[in-house]
């Protein structure tokens, strides 16, 4: 009698229900992406991440962690965001391919640039500042002998999460001389700095004939 052994080669394939769907992640805590694939011979499972390119906004997509159908990071931080894709092979037929979104969420962050500036009277000033924060933060001034709250004017897009906030004052007077609290808050918690517009001297100078 003579044996032979048969094997059946099947391509590669994920298991939808039992893989990985898009995540949330706090910052600093770990997290676990799942490929779960069936194929003979077992197939192998590369994890790639994709990353922004701050320059040109465009991606590119890099080799992360060893192979195998888990991946898992442990003290995420924010720059683990973004896309990532997991890539099962095993000789017979074509790779095949599941991507998973990771959004990793914080508190907003707040960076002054400067904690004092000066104006003239009667010139126009811009107070500034930068914050980090994931999901977007709600923004707004105070001015801190009178209480009163100034809404954000202007918001530029630094990079993925940094963003410029810019409060303008106009034809500055004596009464907005003071200091300036800038609030910063979203569903994780908040931020405050504050920031200091003083006045300038205007020095005139005797013509002496």
């Amino acid at each position: 009698m003579k044996i032979i052994v048969l094997t059946v080669l099947v391509p590669s394939k994920i298991i939808d229900e039992t893989s990985s769907r898009d995540q949330t992640v706090h910052e600093g805590e770990s997290f676990r992406l799942l490929c779960n694939v069936t194929g003979v011979p077992r197939p192998v499972v590369t994890w790639y991440m994709y990353r922004m390119a701050e320059e040109n906004s465009s991606q590119s997509r890099e080799k992360i962690g060893g192979s195998g159908e888990v991946l898992v990071i442990h003290n995420v931080s924010r720059s683990f965001d973004g896309k990532y894709e997991c890539i099962a092979y095993n000789n017979v037929g074509p790779a095949v391919s599941r991507e998973i979104m990771l959004s990793v969420v914080f508190a907003p962050e707040i960076v002054l640039p400067t904690k004092r500036m000066g104006q003239y009277i009667g010139r126009d000033t811009m107070l500034e500042y930068q914050i980090a924060a994931n999901p977007d933060a709600i923004t707004y001034w105070k001015k801190v002998d009178t209480n009163t709250t100034f809404q954000s004017q202007e918001i530029f897009q630094i990079s993925t999460f940094r963003v410029s906030v810019v409060l303008t004052i106009k034809d500055v007077l004596p009464e907005d001389f003071g200091e300036y609290t800038c609030y910063a808050e979203n569903e994780f918690g908040q931020d405050q700095k504050s920031m200091f517009l003083y006045g300038h001297c205007i020095v005139e100078q005797e013509i002496q004939v």
